[in-house]
């Protein structure tokens, strides 16, 4: 099966030209993607990225390096392949959601909520009917609010840090207290030894 595939393959991308040859390319490429071959797969994008500039190939190359969980990598072809399709935003609309949507996933994973929040909304912007990057988005916002609620700045911090050594101090003087006064009542004063 995988040999009639290549074959197929090889006859089809001999007898191509130009932009069906590429498409065949990033096929190739998605074939490898999905099979867990990263390095077949980058090498038929680069292959069809050598053709010419194609969107769709700047994309699976960033892919391709999301799936290797190489950010900064996938960030840069994303942000290459969103030049090229918002020169034809109508047509790339499909392209620019995605773009935006695997961008937010990598922001929100390295914790950059704010940032992951504004891909999702531009996603959105796209394809407003995905529940997904509404998801996304809401998950985003409030990961992004717990943050803020969880790092208050460094004055009030001093205060609280300095207010709870205060209050630990302070029951430690009431306990301290309290088993000193137990001891007092319950004592007993010793008594006259009877033979």
């Amino acid at each position: 099966m995988k040999k009639l595939f290549l074959v197929l393959l090889v006859a089809a991308l001999s007898g191509c030209s130009g932009k069906g040859r590429e498409r065949l390319l990033i096929m190739e490429g998605n074939f490898h993607l999905s099979a867990g071959r990263y390095n077949q797969a980058i090498a038929a994008y680069m292959n069809a990225l050598a053709l010419g500039e194609e969107p769709y190939g700047e994309f699976a190359l960033g892919a391709a390096y999301l799936a290797l969980d190489e950010d900064a990598g996938a960030l840069e072809h994303f942000d290459k392949a969103k030049r090229i399709a918002e020169q034809n935003s109508e047509r790339d609309r499909e392209l620019l959601y995605r773009i935006a949507y695997n961008t937010g996933i990598i922001y929100f994973e390295a914790g950059e909520y704010e940032g992951a929040a504004g891909e999702f909304r531009q996603a959105l912007k796209y394809d407003s009917r995905r529940v997904e990057a509404k998801r996304n988005l809401e998950l985003s916002l409030l990961s992004l609010s717990r943050n803020e609620a969880a790092s208050p700045d460094a004055a009030s911090m001093e205060y609280v840090e300095a207010g709870e050594n205060d209050t630990l101090l302070e029951y430690m003087r009431q306990k301290e207290q309290e088993r000193w006064k137990s001891r007092e009542e319950t004592e007993e004063l010793p008594q006259s030894m009877d033979y």
